[in-house]
């Protein structure tokens, strides 16, 4: 697959997630939490904020810092927003968004040693990745470097 097209891939995934928060099956979750992100006087700072507003969260510095809020039969996540493309809210810098397409195929030691070289190899590039469902990527997932494709990690 060329990387026009997956980047075409992507964006559609994008669309579908918003599509679904835009229909308002996750709005009202997704305001809660983000009220409570914004009370937060910092990343690290918004746990506490989740615990006052009532908010069950867990919380995991295995690959990137992350919040994780389950909801509705879903996985919010609440990162820096520097780790992640296309969230569907970000208060200063941070993003919250439906973490969608995890699923066990995905091994999140591969990709965090991957995203560890990768930050190495190009310093001072904004690196990210998006989860992906294609059979063209068996891994799961795929890295953009300043908003593009990379074709192999």
């Amino acid at each position: 697959m060329k990387p026009q097209q997956l980047k075409q891939l992507i964006r559609e995934e994008i669309k579908n997630i918003t599509k679904s928060l835009t229909e308002g099956k996750y709005d009202a979750d997704l305001d809660k939490i983000e009220a409570a992100v914004k009370n937060a006087s910092s990343f690290m700072n918004v746990g506490a904020e989740l615990k006052k507003a009532g908010i069950k969260y867990d919380f995991s510095t295995s690959m990137i810092p992350m919040y994780t809020v389950k909801v509705s039969g879903n996985t919010i996540a609440i990162v820096n927003k520097k780790y992640v493309a296309g969230a569907e809210r970000e208060v200063n810098n941070i993003a919250i968004g439906l973490l969608e397409g995890v699923n066990e195929s995905v091994d999140m030691n591969t990709l965090s040693d991957e995203l560890k070289q990768l930050i190495k190899k190009y310093p001072g590039k904004k690196i990210t990745y998006s989860f992906i469902t294609n059979k063209d990527y068996p891994k799961g997932y795929v890295f953009l470097i300043n908003g593009k494709v990379l074709k192999e990690a």
